[in-house]
């Protein structure tokens, strides 16, 4: 392992850098440099100490070759994978031989075959995308790209190809076999770098992607290979390439659930980048109006990873929508319209509340260098699959105008050939707006809203509290509301608490108390809804001739704008389910809460 020991820490050298976001040369925005690393713990004369690098082994011909040790490699920078559960590399050679057919592989070892290092990931208990670089060639952007799109996921890649001496003529001297590395990083500047451990150069040794026709003659402009080099000795310049790897195949472990490979992310995101630029010339020319005539427009990027659905809800729900936008390139001011911001937070509780596959490729657009609007793909859908799940506005002024330009013009023409893209997806998704279930829901009786929180004594034990009154309806009812539950009927209770669900089922219950400490406490909305989002809420209170409703919820009915109209429709909802019963709204500001109060300072239940 690459390390430097001093007297409190131990670290790797070069250290993971994550700098400014700029554009690369593959037209995908990402980090200038970024290299895998983990944390491992280690002691060293009885000194608790912690190491960040990516575990490294020199080549050992005995027990493994390149492409054990590679494999070894990458599965320590799997960031979930445990450290003490990776096998050593004399069982993923053993793992890689077996159950091959016709395998001859054995000890002292040589190099794998691309199908046994496929069956050794497989062993693993991981998914493997692979690309055959001999039958598809890939251009040297998109490579890098792919390496890009990779590291920025935490997932490293693994390439096995040519090997070849450079020599002091500047010409190729073939070694006659392959050889194989993991790649752990990247680097674009004036150069496109990729780091590799290699287990006969070191950890993070520095490959730069360089044009192969430079050395060989017969070699056409596109062919590029991976040049090796190594560092002038007392300065921080880099010798010229010593050794060539022509790259053959390209190997990259991941997710057992991530189905669909980067490339359907990147091909999607290059797609509706160059769809973009398509469509915006012809509308600048066409129209009439002199600032659009005059106006350049901002080139589109991208930058794609794969992330948990987890991780993007945790930064999502902190997000929030500025009312203004500032152009820092003018100096302009540009106010946010309400109901554009009102729009933006319920797609943002749509996308907070909905359910979606464990993985996401996120697509993150940019307009200029300002993120503007994220594609997020299903990672388990299939190549033929309607795989975009949602897209995700980040930026209300500047995704407005654009996501408008696709949804009006944007059009996609039947491709011969299976496309390796889901524009056709991202334009469906953009133009299905007829209402759904969710919307009208949204619309009818309020948009979810999460409890504000949880009280102690609905929550005992590590387990929601059960509400042994709760009632669910989800159509109208042939008797009365006090017929639901034997509770209801008693004279002495006159109180209950009522939410419409997720769903738009009606929820109706006793507000129950729970012994805390000796003391009995009440356990509000939350019992009835078991903790989850659900829609406008209040509470039944029984008066002569009939019940009386209204929206007292602190935990799910405080914020809503428009609470009279959802309240209003909540009304016909009641009465709807119980047409023997009657059903007002209670006048505001409502007695309840004054009744509440009365019989909690008294010490007393509400209901007897």
């Amino acid at each position: 392992m690459a390390a430097v020991v001093d007297s409190t820490a131990v670290e790797s050298q070069p250290q993971v850098h994550e700098p400014d976001i700029e554009i690369g040369q593959t037209g995908q925005v990402g980090k200038r440099k970024c290299r895998l690393s983990r944390e491992y713990k280690v002691d060293l004369f009885g000194i608790d100490l912690s190491v960040q690098s990516i575990a490294f082994q020199e080549q050992d011909k005995v027990v493994s070759a390149c492409a054990s040790t590679a494999i070894w490699s990458s599965l320590h920078a799997l960031k979930w994978r445990d450290v003490r559960a990776i096998h050593s590399c004399s069982e993923i050679t053993l793992n890689a031989i077996n159950h091959i057919d016709g395998s001859t592989n054995s000890f002292p070892n040589k190099e794998l075959t691309n199908k046994q290092i496929l069956r050794c990931l497989d062993v693993e208990g991981l998914r493997h995308h692979s690309e055959d670089l001999k039958k598809q060639k890939l251009s040297e952007d998109d490579f890098l790209a792919t390496v890009m799109g990779h590291i920025d996921s935490h997932l490293p890649l693994l390439v096995m190809g040519s090997v070849s001496k450079v020599t002091d003529e500047g010409t190729l001297e073939d070694y006659d076999a392959g050889h194989a590395v993991c790649i752990l990083g990247y680097k674009v500047d004036s150069d496109s770098v990729v780091y590799v451990h290699d287990d006969r150069l070191g950890p993070y040794a520095r490959a730069k992607l360089v044009k192969l026709k430079k050395y060989d003659p017969n070699a056409s402009a596109e062919d590029w290979a991976l040049g090796l080099q190594r560092m002038i000795e007392d300065t921080d310049q880099w010798m010229e390439p010593h050794e060539l790897i022509v790259p053959e195949f390209l190997a990259m472990p991941t997710d057992t659930k991530a189905r669909l490979p980067f490339f359907y992310a990147h091909y999607t995101g290059q797609k509706i980048a160059s769809a973009f630029a398509g469509l915006v010339s012809p509308l600048a020319v066409s129209s009439t109006e002199p600032k659009i005539q005059a106006q350049t427009f901002e080139e589109i990027t991208y930058a794609v990873k794969l992330r948990s659905i987890s991780e993007i809800r945790q930064e999502i729900r902190t997000q929030i929508a500025p009312a203004e936008y500032l152009d820092l390139s003018t100096g302009a001011s540009f106010q946010i319209g309400a109901d554009d911001l009102d729009s933006w937070q319920r797609d943002k509780i749509t996308f907070l509340t909905s359910s979606f596959a464990r993985l996401q490729w996120e697509v993150q657009f940019f307009y200029g260098s300002v993120e503007a609007f994220r594609v997020f793909i299903d990672a388990s859908d299939i190549p033929q699959g309607n795989a975009v799940s949602f897209i995700y506005v980040d930026n209300i002024f500047l995704s407005t105008p654009l996501l408008t330009i696709f949804a009006t013009h944007g059009s996609y023409v039947e491709e011969r050939a299976a496309p390796v893209h889901f524009y056709q997806s991202f334009l469906a998704r953009l133009r299905d707006r007829e209402e759904t279930l969710e919307e009208y829901l949204d619309d009818t009786y309020g948009p979810l809203r999460a409890p504000i929180k949880l009280k102690e004594q609905e929550f005992l034990d590590g387990k929601i509290s059960t509400n042994p009154t709760r009632q669910v309806l989800r159509d109208p009812q042939r008797k009365k509301l006090a017929e639901l539950h034997g509770r209801f009927a008693e004279e002495k209770v006159i109180y209950l608490i009522w939410a419409v669900a997720h769903d738009g089922a009606l929820l109706i219950g006793e507000e129950i108390y729970l012994e805390i400490g000796g003391v009995e406490e009440p356990c509000g909305h939350p019992s009835i809804t078991k903790f989850r989002p659900a829609r406008i809420a209040g509470e039944l209170w029984k008066v002569d001739g009939g019940w009386v409703i209204n929206p007292m919820s602190g935990r799910y009915s405080g914020d809503y704008d428009e609470a009279i109209k959802f309240m209003d429709n909540s009304l016909e909802k009641f009465r709807l389910f119980f047409p023997y019963d009657t059903f007002d709204l209670e006048t505001l500001p409502p007695k309840s809460r004054h009744l509440a109060s009365v019989a909690w300072n008294a010490g007393i239940k509400v209901n007897g």
